[in-house]
């Protein structure tokens, strides 16, 4: 199933031992050891070592925050604050219910970046998710006024977390080489993944773009005719925060338990959506998130639509996969995939999204930046951008997003000449009505139609639609000529969270003596 949905990689929840099931994983006792109610040691190193075999890489959940209370695991482990902070205010998470480990205790910090190591070694783990980086690095995370303690230099962060933390990603990327550290970070913290040399740098590959994730769900529930008003959710994240860091694009379990509904529920639920329609936008959801930069991650279920959410403590609803609609679905999202990993362009560029590509025949001789928008049109609630990546044919990228279909729409053409249709969503393949140009037909160029530019693209889009067409051939010598450039909306800066006093003071790691 997961070859046939065109995925590379597999990221396992819960794989660490912890006793209560209902933490999903998060609340471990057992760093050294794979959850007992999944099998043995060996039957995991043979789940991996299969999974290697066909290319398929393995993530897992790490959770180097905090640990559960029981009587079982780490707290008060010889009768008195061992693992954790002494001072309540520094070692519990009361909003979690959990223990917070003492960062500064060299021996807290062997333990945890030996388990890290641990899983790297001893079954293979291509990479790590470590969770609640934001409860590390804030001293005041989830804590009112008066209930947390500040550090040295009197700031919020938690300067021996901070440092454990560049340890942990040094030593990783230093003991094996390849092996991905991926943040689940919230804040607007500067330097969470290594892209730019910052001195509040942590040394993460990849961070979780949660602010990305929840506006797009937050626009998706509106009721149609309120997300016009909204449609700023879907294009400040291109002007505010998208080339500050390396992202993961995650709809993860967060998104789909604890009575938030499931993905499909989310599609239009304001609207009273009915279910055609749900999985129409959920095609569209998908098609945005494959084609905006940064790696694209689902949860298991979602790609079948599950219409309930997920529970922890059964499996998940394989059995409405077998509905004609929902595996209409799952086909789009394996050829969404397949489009994704083929096209160099959709994910090559990633990182630098506002980089300039050049193409010509030499640097400077015509180029076009890796992310660049090329409509957006809130009152249709339109969108379409193109992804570039050196010499490869560009995709153009078209999103409608709204319930009303439109006739002839005509978009700037980045380069005129013949483009070709990869992927239609509204394709009778996927289920859809046979709006607009289907699956590999060709649609030309023409003058007019537009302007703000020389050359435009003319073709019904479908409602709650995402098309993708790939560029012509010899497309550099093709530039459309721009009379204006795309209108976009000015957000200000971006509110940065962290308080960076600790650096200034030049904290470092041997300052505190590690």
């Amino acid at each position: 199933h997961v070859q046939a949905m065109h995925f590379n990689f597999v990221e396992l929840v819960g794989l660490a031992h912890h006793p209560y099931i209902g933490s999903w994983g998060y609340q471990v006792t057992g760093y050294y050891a794979c959850h007992s109610l999944l099998g043995s040691p060996d039957d995991l190193k043979f789940l991996i070592d299969s999974l290697h075999a066909v290319g398929i890489g393995v993530l897992m959940d790490f959770v180097p925050t905090h640990f559960c209370k029981d009587a079982c695991g780490f707290s008060d482990f010889d009768g008195q604050a061992t693992f954790e902070y002494e001072d309540p205010r520094e070692g519990e998470q009361k909003e979690w219910g959990t223990k917070i480990f003492n960062f500064k205790q060299n021996e807290v910090r062997s333990f945890l970046l030996g388990a890290a190591l641990f899983w790297a070694r001893r079954y293979h783990v291509d990479g790590f998710r470590c969770d609640a980086v934001s409860c590390m690095i804030y001293r005041n995370f989830g804590r009112a006024d008066g209930d947390w303690i500040p550090n040295e230099h009197g700031g919020d962060s938690n300067l021996e977390a901070v440092s454990l933390i560049r340890e942990l990603n040094r030593q990783m990327n230093e003991r094996h080489p390849g092996v991905i550290m991926i943040a689940e970070e919230s804040t607007a913290w500067e330097g969470v993944t290594s892209l730019r040399d910052v001195s509040s740098g942590l040394g993460f590959d990849l961070k979780w773009d949660l602010g990305w994730m929840n506006d797009t769900l937050t626009y998706l529930s509106e009721p149609g005719w309120n997300r016009p008003s909204s449609h700023h959710k879907l294009t400040k994240r291109a002007a505010l925060w998208m080339q500050k860091e390396r992202y993961v694009l995650p709809l993860s379990h967060d998104e789909v338990a604890n009575k938030k509904g499931s993905l499909l529920d989310k599609m239009g639920r304001k609207d009273g959506a009915c279910f055609y329609d749900k999985v129409r936008l959920l095609c569209t959801l998908y098609g945005l998130q494959v084609a905006s930069p940064g790696r694209p991650l689902i949860f298991m279920g979602c790609e079948i639509g599950q219409g309930g959410e997920w529970d922890c403590r059964r499996s998940v609803d394989w059995h409405e996969g077998q509905e004609p609609l929902r595996q209409q679905l799952c086909t789009w999202l394996s050829d969404l995939l397949g489009v994704y990993l083929h096209h160099g362009p959709l994910h090559r560029g990633d990182d630098n999204a506002h980089e300039m590509q050049y193409f010509g025949s030499f640097d400077g001789a015509c180029g076009a930046p890796s992310f660049e928008w090329i409509e957006d049109s809130p009152g249709a609630c339109v969108l379409a951008f193109a992804r570039h990546w050196k010499r490869d044919r560009p995709v153009l990228a078209v999103f409608n997003l709204g319930n009303t279909e439109h006739r002839s729409y005509s978009f700037c053409a980045p380069y005129h000449g013949e483009w070709e249709v990869l992927l239609n969503s509204d394709d009778l393949r996927y289920g859809g009505r046979g709006t607009g140009p289907g699956n590999l037909s060709r649609i030309w160029t023409h003058q007019g139609g537009r302007e703000d530019c020389s050359d435009s693209l003319t073709f019904d889009v479908p409602a709650q639609g995402c098309i993708l067409l790939l560029g012509p051939e010899g497309f550099p010598e093709r530039r459309t000529a721009w009379r204006s450039p795309p209108r976009q909306q000015d957000f200000g800066e971006l509110d940065s969270k962290y308080c960076d006093d600790a650096f200034e003071f030049g904290f470092s790691d041997a300052f505190l003596g590690f």
